[in-house]
């Protein structure tokens, strides 16, 4: 049950102004109704380039009838916690899945009481998190469990089991491997048991997700920020490690698509060679001219005020663009590096003023959302200024401003 006055996340206006993006949207629809499991779909690319806009899309595009988990790694977002904390990645996509998972919830409240976690928000309550944890502190005080049938339903108390009566979780402690199972949980330590979560959702959603005739996908997953998720590591081993848990849930998870998005190509064939063939990347790239026209129709920008984004535009990125060109020459002469450095983070500061510059001049306005929903649009709104400032001043000396976030 969501929590007293949680706000409906409805599609913004913004969302209406989507322009383009045809071939990776078909390329999704395409594996969407893939009769045979798909590839992981990977949309890169730099920052601001839409991608997350993207996903947005995506999800709004979906059937009804295929459910879909939305993860980001942003650290602002609260992403963090997922890659830090590959069990509560899971839960997240267990709860926006929301299907039956008696094995993962047992598993994870058992992982939770071993912890010394129990009393993490989620996991008290009448939903199945909190019935799981209720079952597992049973199970770890009963004196004795042995294979067989019905041995685990034996050990609850009266209480719980009529607050599970017709539940899956019933049905799950009813069948004769329920008992073998509930023994390795005990016996298991935390870390073993983390390390099987992912097998144990997968095995659950397999039954409890409705097939569908000619079509393998039964589940989306969608993981945005991807670069996020290792980052602060200072090699690529410890990167890949935080990223393990993703890989083996694209893995195992043969009933889902998967879909990423990022800064920067996936590199998992480098680890195992046959990711190679399981792949499928896309570069996210600015709009075309023709696109960024019809970007600024939708946003009903036009005339003077095209006008002005343009100009101010060209005025910043003047400057931006004569101290990105001295840092790329001082590259290829005695330049010191720290000179070097502090020449690119200028030019990196005069570039976001390009895009604050023509999203203002332009009269976009604040979006809900606050500083980074409007950094977001003035990126996006950047895109068709290129196009702007071609227009007006022709294609002769006008280079583009890349976004360096």
């Amino acid at each position: 049950m969501a929590k007293p006055g949680r706000r409906e996340h409805t599609p913004s206006d913004e969302i209406a102004r989507f322009t383009d993006r045809d071939d990776q949207r078909n390329v999704f629809h395409r594996y969407l109704n893939f009769a045979t499991e798909p590839p992981v779909l990977m949309f890169y690319g730099i920052g601001g380039a839409g991608k997350t806009w993207l996903l947005k899309k995506l999800r709004l595009e979906m059937p009804g009838d295929v459910p879909a988990a939305y993860l980001d790694f942003d650290a602002q977002a609260g992403g963090r916690r997922f890659a830090l904390d590959p069990a509560a990645g899971l839960c997240e996509i267990r709860q926006q899945i929301d299907r039956d998972a008696p094995r993962f919830d047992l598993a994870f409240a058992m992982l939770r009481h071993k912890q010394g976690a129990a009393e993490e928000p989620g996991l008290r309550g009448h939903g199945a998190l909190g019935l799981a944890m209720e079952i597992a502190a049973e199970c770890v005080q009963a004196a004795a469990i042995v294979p067989g049938v019905n041995v685990a339903l034996n050990r609850l108390r009266p209480q719980v089991l009529k607050r599970i009566k017709g539940s899956s979780f019933e049905r799950f402690l009813a069948r004769d491997e329920a008992g073998q199972f509930v023994l390795e949980l005990r016996a298991r330590t935390s870390q073993e048991i983390g390390d099987n979560l992912a097998d144990y959702l997968a095995a659950d959603l397999r039954e409890s997700l409705t097939p569908n005739l000619g079509r393998a996908v039964r589940a989306v997953l969608f993981f945005d920020t991807f670069e996020a998720a290792g980052a602060g590591m200072q090699n690529t081993e410890n990167r890949r490690s935080l990223e393990k848990w993703i890989r083996d849930v694209a893995a195992n998870f043969d009933f889902a698509l998967t879909v990423v998005a990022g800064q920067n190509r996936l590199d998992w064939e480098e680890a195992e060679p046959d990711w190679a063939e399981n792949l499928e990347q896309h570069l996210v790239g600015g709009l075309s001219e023709t696109d960024a026209r019809q970007f600024l129709r939708n946003c009903e920008i036009d005339g003077a005020d095209l006008a002005a984004g343009a100009d101010a535009t060209l005025r910043r990125a003047g400057r931006a663009g004569g101290i990105l060109r001295g840092a790329q020459r001082g590259a290829g002469c005695r330049m010191g590096r720290t000179r070097r450095l502090q020449l690119r983070r200028s030019a990196a500061r005069d570039a976001r003023l390009v895009y604050d510059s023509g999203a203002d001049a332009m009269g976009v306005g604040e979006p809900a959302g606050g500083s980074g929903a409007r950094r977001e649009r003035s990126r996006v709104v950047a895109g068709a200024l290129e196009s702007a400032v071609r227009l007006r001043r022709g294609r002769r000396g006008v280079a583009r401003v890349v976004s360096p976030v």
